[in-house]
């Protein structure tokens, strides 16, 4: 009796966190990855200028989301070299260092914008896509709310995997 509880709960708590999580993947994009439902819906929006651009956009009270897809025939990895160029403009509020995301060369920025938000965002380079994602806080936000952000952010980047 004892065990088909312990399975059944079990089960139920699989369930719940499978829910808790909504896996992303649209045809569009060349990478999938996990946005907590938190998020809701995005917003799609494509674009056609030079470069084909896809767009997700997820809102929520004080944070907006981004996710945006970009192909580009000649983009290139990220390098140690732009990281250093970033950093080597104080004034611009920008600071940056170079990680990975799924084996591929990433930059990882923080901006604190004078207009009351602050932005952490990777960008990398997948064949032939050039990818940015983006998180914005308003600093109306308590610091507890900062944080759950920053935790939502850093599930999701640990989610991508590219195809």
């Amino acid at each position: 009796m004892k065990t088909k509880l312990i399975i059944a709960l079990c089960l139920l708590f699989t369930c719940l966190n499978i829910l808790a999580a909504d896996s992303n993947s649209t045809p569009h994009f060349n990478i999938t990855f996990t946005v907590n439902k938190d998020w809701g819906k995005p917003e799609y929006r494509e674009y056609t200028s030079i470069n084909k651009k896809h767009e997700l956009t997820y809102q929520q009270k004080y944070a907006t989301l981004y996710i945006i897809e970009t192909l580009c025939d000649n983009c290139k990895p990220v390098t140690v070299k732009e990281v250093n160029a970033i950093n080597e403009h104080p004034q611009s509020g920008i600071v940056a260092m170079i990680t990975t995301i799924d084996s591929n060369p990433a930059i990882y920025q923080l901006h604190s914008s004078p207009k009351g938000v602050d932005s952490r965002q990777v960008r990398f380079f997948h064949n032939k896509r050039f990818y940015e994602i983006q998180l914005t806080v308003n600093r109306k936000a308590d610091i507890a709310t900062h944080i759950r952000f920053e935790r939502y952010f850093f599930k999701l980047l640990n989610s991508v995997k590219t195809k």
